[in-house]
């Protein structure tokens, strides 16, 4: 097992988690990521509009849109590699349902996919108890995560990433 891989996902999908859970269940604004992202886009977007650009009132409107898709595509982008890295960081993790031998990192990454959105192929199984868990979580996270960007979207329309 390469224990550095499999800290590193560990800690990609903390920070995605802590991020999402900040941004969207808090009232004192956004997460570490979210903050910084969301006020450079506004910034780039308000600079435009400053800058007396033809249109840059239509940039301002798309601005909450943008960050909006580009925080939950982050969040879901750092999960997903995260749980690549836990999957991809033993030989055995995962396994064909068919011939039960080990996947290649290519299969895990396709497994990764799938579990995250909840699709459940059964190309690739679990190998283990251990295993098992790590995919329900990830199951679990996929499904959670997709539910915390509609909820950014509800609480958050009013831009207010602030502190």
């Amino acid at each position: 097992m390469n224990i550095l891989l499999f800290a590193t996902g560990i800690a990609l999908i903390a920070l995605a988690t802590y991020d999402a859970l900040k941004t969207t269940i808090s009232f004192s604004g956004g997460g570490p990521l979210t903050l910084p992202l969301a006020t450079g886009i506004w910034s780039f977007a308000l600079g435009i509009h400053r800058a007396g650009r033809s249109d840059s009132r239509k940039l301002l409107k798309l601005a909450g849109p943008v960050i909006l898709l580009t925080t939950v595509l982050l969040w879901i982008s750092m999960v997903f590699a995260g749980y690549a890295m836990m999957f991809g960081s033993h030989c055995d993790s995962i396994i064909s349902s068919t011939t039960r031998l080990p996947t290649d990192f290519a299969e895990k990454l396709y497994f990764t996919a799938y579990t995250l959105f909840t699709l459940d192929m059964g190309d690739f199984i679990p190998n283990g108890h251990g295993w098992q868990m790590a995919t329900s979580i990830a199951s679990l996270h996929g499904l959670s995560l997709s539910h915390s960007g509609a909820n950014a979207k509800v609480h958050r329309s009013d831009g207010s990433f602030r502190n």
